[in-house]
């Protein structure tokens, strides 16, 4: 599967479990599915997966839906 696929599939796994109220496991699929894709010794990826991570432990469905579609 090219990236671009990847990502794809990857944010509609993850907004269909955010669409049925379920953040917590939005967040996890979401990183799961995409961990190939982040380099592993990065403090970027860190910074972009606490910024999902505290709009889910928020309540944030909002929040995590803009930082699940903002992936590229």
């Amino acid at each position: 599967m090219e990236r671009a696929e990847q990502i794809a599939w990857a944010k509609k796994r993850a907004l269909d479990l955010l669409n049925a109220g379920d953040l917590t496991g939005a967040y996890v699929s979401f990183v799961g599915d995409t961990q190939s894709l982040i380099p592993q010794h990065s403090a970027i990826p860190a910074a972009l997966l606490d910024a999902g991570m505290d709009a889910m432990s928020r309540g944030d469905a909002e929040a995590l839906r803009r930082w699940i579609e903002g992936f590229n």
